[in-house]
């Protein structure tokens, strides 16, 4: 698995059929009286029955296909969703491979409504999910496989300094990814760094399932740099590869990114990453400093749960024992509830909600292996 991260963390894919543009297949006329017939059992079809609340009218199903009229059940985005899917499944990938119904969308947004291009992505971050087993990262700790005893004492390693995990959430319920770079305990080897960073952001995606009961799939990171200084700094590689997992197989996914105290010469390597992150997702990054940081992160948190660094008022440590050993769906400040025995309030809905990943039932009662 090392070996296949090492050669896909760039997103390139060999061997792949050629995409035919999807005009020479689908006609779709947005005129009211439009109804589009389309075959087969969609996966996304799901999401499309609110979509016109004054209407009343919702997607009728028989048998194996479904009935749409678009001006009263879906708009031009939901029908371009449903035109990916059936090209990936037309070209042999499985539903199963599509970790949530907001997928596509995510996809297709991030390439700015460009079917083509979004059936291109798409393909490449199913590819390199599978290649890498990304699905295992939720295994590691209640699987006894040779794969996750590998990848298990590397996360163990990486995340003893606290360096990086998924604790709080914003006033909507999004997951927080924290970054504490002087914590670097492995500069030099990017493989390892990146799989703990996959790590956690799967569990991000899987906390904000589960705290917004599916509404929601975007996530946030605070990426702390008090400490920091020019030994812990990444190399080029290692921080290209990195904004490469994150663009090409997470788009649409970050929220905000709070950039709290960061040194002058930490400029000098932001412009240089700069060229490598989209316009879009630049508007998103916010550079904090003393006394601001706490007044634009209360924006969209509550200072009660906002760690020490950062001005609020959780003073509990960072325990990576604890935080590895709690289910999967789970953030660190949620350790009391579930270590306590007690249920989660809202868990019992995760199951029905999310397609994250097949051992996701299993996480609350599985032993977990450390």
């Amino acid at each position: 698995m090392l070996d296949a991260l090492r050669s896909s963390c760039c997103c390139c894919v060999s061997g792949r059929k050629k995409i035919k543009p999807l005009s020479d297949e689908y006609e779709y006329h947005f005129d009211d009286d439009d109804v589009t017939q389309l075959s087969g059992d969609f996966f996304y079809a799901p999401l499309l029955g609110a979509a016109d609340e004054s209407s009343g009218k919702t997607p009728e199903r028989a048998g194996s296909s479904v009935s749409i009229q678009h001006h009263a059940s879906m708009d031009k985005e939901q029908v371009q969703c449903v035109k990916i899917e059936r090209v990936l499944v037309r070209d042999g990938y499985s539903r199963e491979q599509i970790t949530d119904p907001l997928m596509i969308r995510r996809h297709l947004r991030g390439c700015k409504g460009d079917v083509d291009k979004a059936v291109e992505t798409l393909k490449k971050t199913l590819e390199w999910r599978k290649e890498n087993n990304i699905d295992i990262y939720s295994q590691i700790f209640t699987s006894n496989t040779s794969e996750s005893e590998e990848i298990r004492s590397i996360i163990r390693f990486e995340n003893c300094t606290g360096k990086t995990y998924v604790r709080g959430y914003d006033m909507v319920g999004r997951a927080t990814v924290w970054f504490f770079p002087a914590k670097e305990n492995s500069p030099n080897n990017g493989t390892q760094n990146l799989m703990h960073l996959l790590y956690n952001l799967e569990r991000a995606v899987a906390c904000t399932r589960r705290r917004t009961l599916g509404t929601d799939d975007k996530i946030n990171f605070v990426i702390v740099f008090d400490g920091y200084s020019a030994s812990n700094a990444p190399t080029m590689t290692v921080t290209r590869e990195t904004l490469s997992a994150i663009q090409n197989h997470y788009p649409e996914r970050l929220h905000r990114a709070y950039l709290v105290n960061a040194p002058t010469m930490f400029n000098v390597l932001w412009n240089l990453a700069k060229p490598f992150i989209d316009s879009l997702t630049r508007t998103k990054i916010s550079f904090v400093s003393g006394k601001n940081v706490i007044k634009k992160l209360s924006e969209q948190y509550d200072v009660r749960f906002l760690e020490k660094s950062v001005g609020g008022e959780d003073a509990r440590e960072f325990d990576s024992n604890q935080y590895l050993a709690a289910p999967f769906y789970t953030a660190f400040d949620e350790m009391g509830r579930v270590n306590g025995g007690q249920a989660l309030d809202d868990d019992m809905f995760f199951d029905s909600l999310s397609r994250h990943s097949a051992s996701i039932r299993s996480l609350g009662s599985s032993h977990i292996v450390l």
